[in-house]
């Protein structure tokens, strides 16, 4: 399957980006991409096994956080095609946030049919940390 990554350079220390991105049920820091983030069930947003409904169509699951790394994956498990996959099928997508000097690069991966809509408004992720 295709794959794509985006990712955009942020004039902040890596544990300030990653304080705002880790937490699975807080899209907040993607206002451009994501209009509306709401838990589904009673587990953290921190802790694997989370799940949310992203735009009122895409459910998905946290499937890894990692401290040490810095890295999220998730699965995209209901929504419109060809975005979402039967569980069986289902392909992770991926955020990690690399240290520069006084920079961080979070990036994110995933099926090049499971990418943020519009390189212009990943971009503006970018003032939102």
């Amino acid at each position: 399957m295709p794959q794509t990554h985006q990712s955009i350079v942020v004039d902040a220390p890596i544990d300030t980006v990653w304080e705002k991105v880790r937490d699975f049920h807080d899209m907040s820091w993607a206002p451009n991409v994501v209009t509306r983030c709401v838990a589904e069930g009673d587990t953290s947003g921190t802790q694997v096994g989370a799940r949310r409904l992203l735009n009122d169509v895409f459910h998905e699951t946290l499937i890894e956080l990692d401290e040490d790394a810095y890295r999220i994956r998730y699965t995209i498990d209901e929504g419109p095609s060809p975005i979402s996959r039967p569980r069986s099928a289902a392909t992770s997508n991926t955020y990690t946030c690399r240290r520069s000097p006084r920079q961080t690069r979070p990036s994110w991966s995933g099926p090049r049919h499971g990418m943020p809509t519009g390189t212009r408004r990943w971009r503006s992720v970018k003032g939102s940390m």
